[in-house]
């Protein structure tokens, strides 16, 4: 009896701490943002786009997904995924084609400037929008591309054509565009060896830089040769002094900061991390009669990685070039 009493003075105590759910509710689950019906569009901020709102559980963002989460199935779809505001906006900016836009808050969709045409449209809960992102927090807005074709040349790009070979890391392959972007060159070359240009890694790496530079993917070697001699010019390979390939062996070895880089169109070459450049890079920097830039380092360094060797060599090349009288 007295063990009872004192129970329910406990009870009745937490109970006024509200510590204690109150009688009747202590088996609902209390919702948080996250888990709201995301099938509703949100009274505090009303959508200007007309929209379909998805059920949970509706499989229309796991078949569309399917169709851009990997290299095979993009090429087979001619589709590609941008997963965020900001890169949504730049590509359609830059006048790539959406074909349907997957949201999970309005805001977000009303920051957005859409294209004047047919779009498909869909609200869909934050929860299924996770499960196919590859971010800790994702941004809960996704776009789906048609895959666009190189953007133009422009007049004004530098004198430079950056060729990665071997770039199989996403993250500097991502970088590299980025650099490229900023320095401005001409065009961007990818060889059959890199990752591919469209992957998720290599979108964010780049933030939006994919519709900022002129980028062609797949191109191989006698084709790099063919438009280095109509163009005049020669490779340059960013590489180590000390190669063991045999055609390296001939070329002559130049510190980056002394060439020249204002008699020709350049042809600068770099490779991936664990690869290096590829045996044909040699050969044709040999038949065209190129040259091994190197970047003197202290300490015993050895080298850079990739992406900071490409920016010390483009920005010494960026430097001379706009320095040159018009």
């Amino acid at each position: 009896m007295l063990r009872k009493n004192y129970m329910g003075m406990i009870i009745r105590w937490r109970q006024s701490l509200n510590v204690l759910p109150a009688r009747g509710l202590s088996k609902q689950v209390q919702k948080t943002d996250e888990d709201e019906d995301d099938t509703k569009p949100s009274m505090s901020h009303p959508t200007r786009h007309a929209f379909q709102k998805l059920a949970f559980g509706d499989t229309l963002l796991s078949q569309t997904m399917m169709k851009v989460k990997s290299k095979k199935t993009r090429e087979k779809s001619g589709l590609i995924m941008l997963e965020g505001r900001r890169i949504i906006q730049e590509a359609i900016d830059a006048g790539c084609d959406p074909t349907s836009i997957f949201f999970s808050r309005t805001e977000d969709l009303d920051m957005l400037t859409l294209p004047q045409k047919t779009l498909k449209i869909y609200k869909t809960p934050y929860n299924e929008m996770k499960v196919w992102s590859n971010l800790t927090t994702p941004p809960g807005i996704i776009g789906i591309f048609k895959k666009p074709p190189p953007i133009p040349e422009t007049r004004s790009s530098l004198s430079l054509t950056l060729i990665c070979d071997q770039i199989r890391e996403p993250g500097n392959l991502g970088s590299m565009i980025r650099n490229c972007a900023g320095v401005g060159v001409r065009r961007v070359i990818l060889t059959p060896g890199c990752t591919d240009l469209w992957d998720d890694k290599v979108l964010r790496g780049s933030a939006g830089a994919h519709f900022k530079v002129r980028v062609h993917s797949d191109v191989d070697w006698p084709e790099i040769e063919d438009l280095v001699k109509a163009e005049n010019s020669k490779l340059l390979l960013a590489a180590a002094e000390t190669s063991k390939n045999g055609f390296g062996r001939l070329l002559p070895v130049i510190p980056y900061s002394t060439c020249d880089y204002s008699t020709s169109h350049n042809f600068l070459v770099i490779g991936g991390e664990t690869e290096s450049l590829s045996n044909a890079a040699y050969e044709v920097a040999a038949r065209t009669n190129g040259s091994i830039l190197t970047i003197p380092l202290a300490n015993e360094v050895e080298s850079l990685n990739s992406v900071s060797a490409a920016c010390v060599i483009m920005f010494e090349i960026r430097k001379q070039l706009k320095s040159q009288p018009c």
